[in-house]
């Protein structure tokens, strides 16, 4: 997760999972712990001279980060739930009384 999309990343990874809140709780619990915990962001010009020093310093960090924006969106487009996995995984059972009758 990158840190402008941690919130929702954790909400993501609770419903892969099929976690479920405490009673009484929902996702501004999730909310509040990233707000209290996580560095606010800063935004920079990106024709700014600050800007352009910064890339040049953390080019591929940069680059990593593109990236991460870019799987974030495929995610929620290709991600299936772990228990329709773990469910499509199971054998099929066979009906008894077909293979009986096939006899």
């Amino acid at each position: 997760a990158t840190v402008d999309k941690f919130a929702a990343s954790l909400v993501r990874i609770a419903d892969y999972f099929g976690w479920e809140y405490a009673d009484g709780k929902d996702n501004q619990c999730i909310e509040d712990i990233v707000d209290e915990h996580n560095i606010e962001e800063t935004y920079i010009d990106h024709e700014s001279e600050q800007w352009r020093e910064f890339y040049k310093l953390n080019k591929y960090d940069c680059q990593l980060y593109e990236i991460a924006q870019s799987c974030w969106r495929a995610q929620i487009q290709t991600a299936i739930p772990y228990k329709l996995q773990l469910q499509r995984a199971e054998p099929e059972k066979e009906d008894d009384d077909e293979e009986e009758g096939d006899e």
